[in-house]
């Protein structure tokens, strides 16, 4: 048995601290929505429902010294849910385990606050309770929460099959892992490294060699990471500030054909300006000219999402509109990535839930035949939320991550662009985004871009 208590932890945002009786009501009206349960009862609880798992997670946390936190708001003070630790029951073959979890208030979703918690939540897994692996269980296509897992840095282990019970029928489970090591190296990275060139940072193994130098001593901070294992990087602050992007000799990633997009793609439109490539034995670097605003996703955004939406919108429409495709030497065509799905296609396990029924030949089949073009443009090749910058104004200022870039139809990039939308600020805004694109919903398109996007590697 673990015992090692657990006290109240306070982030940037929230107040965490243990569950209470009189903790009923707020959560009541909270797990009464139907999307806080949607995995994997598909209904909201009742109030009786509510209240045994609130004595639930309270004989835990006396039995285990931890469990699930409540989670409030400091600005606001309101409740806006329970995340943190919880020991799960089953399935048996993954058993014992230590798991993080989250469920929140809808009101707040796209906010970061499930990360911001769920981090807070690891950090003291490994340091005070000094675990050596958390899991998350999440549900086939949960697809949110399998964002928040990834940015937590927790990789797919395997899928699992939860049993049958009162409430829901079987279900199946992604399981994701993160060990003390992973975890640790990832912690080092949020770091700022405000010496960057300094001893302590110079052995730190989370900021590769060709990074370091690059910093100069200049302020170095982890703006990004993916799964394969690559990491951007901002260097330094104001008029003077850049992004490195690096990725490891293992990784696929072409960081060589990025830059000769960006440096075609500058003289139409706002990208960032390369300046400077490199390589070595551990991985591969490019250094680009920071451009003004902030991603789309930042906190300030994802509160304000009918903006950042709008912004997303208008600022395709532009891409689009300002790149000349018959000057365009890059493709992103459906022929051409459909003959790299030849090669493989991404774990299924990973699809969305609307194509997690399909065997990989039938989906294959749908995509064999690509929709009649609507229009041919020079496609983003990448066009999520995050890649689109917005600045104070709440105008777009640019777009980043342009290594897809190449022709194609608009709806390649109009399938992922509002797809996006749901995953980042929650449902109901991909009308809008096409309203500010300028473009009426075409589902038929829509589908097909994003089964292909979705079997992509």
């Amino acid at each position: 048995m673990i015992a090692a208590p657990l006290g109240e932890v306070t982030t940037e945002r929230l107040e965490l601290r243990r569950l209470r009786p009189d903790d009923l009501d707020a959560l009541s009206q909270i797990f009464a929505d139907e999307a806080v349960w949607h995995y994997p009862h598909r209904r909201g609880l009742t109030g009786e429902e509510t209240a045994a798992f609130l004595d639930q997670q309270i004989r835990h946390w006396d039995t285990l010294g931890f469990g699930l936190w409540l989670a409030v708001e400091r600005a606001t003070g309101r409740t806006i849910g329970c995340l943190g630790l919880s020991v799960p029951t089953f399935p048996p073959e993954i058993l014992p385990a230590v798991e993080v979890g989250w469920r929140l208030d809808p009101a707040v979703w796209g906010r970061g606050y499930a990360t911001e918690g769920a981090r807070a939540a690891l950090a003291q897994a490994f340091t005070t309770l000094g675990l050596g692996q958390v899991c998350s269980l999440i549900q086939v296509g949960n697809r949110p929460s399998i964002r928040v897992a990834e940015r937590l840095g927790m990789r797919l282990a395997r899928e699992v099959r939860s049993p049958a019970e009162s409430r829901r029928g079987a279900v199946r489970d992604l399981m994701y892992v993160l060990t003390r090591p992973e975890w640790a190296v990832r912690a080092r990275s949020r770091r700022l490294f405000a010496e960057a060139s300094g001893a302590a940072a110079g052995n730190d193994p989370a900021i590769p060699a060709a990074v370091l130098a690059l910093a100069a001593g200049r302020s170095l901070r982890l703006a990004w990471t993916n799964a394969l294992g690559g990491m951007t990087f901002e260097l330094g602050h104001g008029p003077g500030r850049r992004f490195v992007k690096w990725s490891p000799r293992t990784s696929a990633i072409d960081l060589g054909g990025e830059a000769s997009r960006m440096e075609w793609a500058a003289s139409f439109t706002p990208v960032p300006r390369v300046l400077q490539q490199g390589s070595d034995a551990a991985g591969t670097w490019l250094v680009t000219a920071a451009l003004p605003g902030e991603t789309a996703v930042s906190e300030r955004w994802r509160a304000d999402p009918a903006r950042a939406v709008a912004a997303i919108g208008r600022g395709l429409r532009s891409l689009h509109d300002a790149l000349p495709v018959d000057a365009c030497p890059f493709s992103w065509s459906a022929e051409g990535r459909l003959a790299g799905l030849r090669l493989g296609v991404r774990d299924p396990r990973e699809w969305d839930e609307e194509h997690r029924r399909l065997p990989v030949p039938r989906a294959l089949d749908l995509l064999a035949q690509p929709p009649s073009v609507d229009r041919l443009v020079v496609c983003h090749g990448d066009a999520c939320a995050p890649n689109t910058l917005i600045d104070d104004a709440g105008r777009w200022s640019g777009h980043v991550d342009l290594g897809s870039l190449g022709v194609a139809d608009r709806w390649a990039d109009l399938a992922v662009a509002t797809w996006s939308s749901c995953w980042n600020y929650g449902p109901g805004w991909e009308e809008p985004l096409l309203a500010a694109y300028g473009i009426e919903p075409d589902p038929e398109r829509t589908r097909y871009y994003r089964l292909l996007w979705d079997l992509e590697p």
